[in-house]
């Protein structure tokens, strides 16, 4: 998928480390246009730091890098203030590269609002998450069916959203959702979806058991006939690591099936309980 040019070639680094008194601070910080770092605030459970996008999504040309370290033992939430977009593309295309790093004993939690793909948009994003077997991760991703609300649904021209996971320097998860819209939105109608809302979650925590109730209190989620299906699956061997998954009718569908699973998971990842949208004091 090649990308046009001109573009924003622009980059949002942090790195993240636990001071003498054990609270997280920011100890670099490199951010290039369109990225901008809002004010880092405290949100009772870690550091909280909205990434914006000051042109509010990927326009044709823009090649952006996003790279954030939690150092060892550092509790730090990504997400952003509002939605993301990859817009209409006229023959070029745009990418996005992230790469996500946890130190030993970190807690990083990465909950960004949906991506909306507009129409003839060819958008294509790379993700590489490391981390070791005594931190815990959150890394989830959200995708609309398109502009649902104007109609708009299923027309961009090619997505490419690629996810891979290393655990102590071992591949623990390698996936790719890829396709049209026509191809993807042919497929959600097979299982009688005219808009599917996905979302997906890698969770890794050593304080999470295969044999606890949270697994089964996750699976509930799947409720075909309200029109939400989810599961969860262990991912390779016997690391702590799981991922879930689920597709939604609606918008407020998936927003609302995520924040359960967040729930669930929260007694024993209690960065998960944190309200994000509240408002730095």
């Amino acid at each position: 998928m090649p990308v046009s040019a001109p573009g924003l070639r622009g980059h949002f680094r942090i790195t993240a480390a636990r001071d003498s008194d054990g609270r997280t601070y920011l100890a670099r910080q490199d951010v290039r246009s369109p990225w901008h770092l809002s004010k880092p605030y405290w949100n009772g459970d870690a550091l909280t730091v909205q990434v914006i996008n000051a042109t509010a999504g990927m326009l044709e040309g823009d090649e952006l890098e996003l790279r954030v370290e939690a150092g060892p033992d550092t509790r730090l939430c990504i997400t952003s203030p509002s939605a993301s977009r990859a817009y209409t593309m006229r023959g070029g295309s745009a990418v996005c590269r992230q790469w996500f790093t946890a130190g030993g004993g970190a807690a990083l939690d990465v909950f960004p609002e949906p991506l909306f793909p507009h129409a003839r948009t060819r958008y294509r994003q790379e993700t590489v998450c490391s981390l070791t077997q005594d931190c815990q991760i959150f890394l989830a991703e959200q995708i609309a069916p398109g502009r649902a609300a104007c109609g708009e649904t299923w027309a961009w021209e090619r997505l490419d959203i690629l996810t891979e996971v290393r655990m102590d320097g071992k591949l623990i998860l390698a996936e790719r959702l890829a396709g049209s819209g026509a191809e993807l939105g042919a497929l959600a109608a097979r299982h009688g979806f005219t808009e599917a809302w996905f979302g997906t979650a890698v969770i890794a925590s050593p304080d999470l058991r295969n044999d606890e109730g949270w697994l089964a209190a996750l699976r509930e989620l799947h409720r075909p006939r309200s029109g939400v299906w989810a599961g969860v699956s262990r991912l390779t061997g016997a690391v702590p690591a799981w991922i879930f998954k689920t597709t939604a009718a609606t918008a407020p569908l998936l927003r609302e099936t995520m924040r359960s699973a967040r729930s669930i998971l929260s007694p024993a990842m209690p960065m998960l309980g944190a309200d994000l949208r509240k408002s730095p004091q």
